[in-house]
């Protein structure tokens, strides 16, 4: 159970991470 909750929130933060990448990536295109 700990287990999964450990890789659990590793990919969780690697998925927030990409998705704050791909927000301000767009953030930039929309402001140029």
């Amino acid at each position: 159970m700990i287990q999964w909750e450990q890789e659990f929130s590793e990919a969780f933060g690697t998925f927030r991470f990409w998705v704050e990448e791909l927000f301000s990536s767009s953030v930039r295109s929309v402001t140029y």
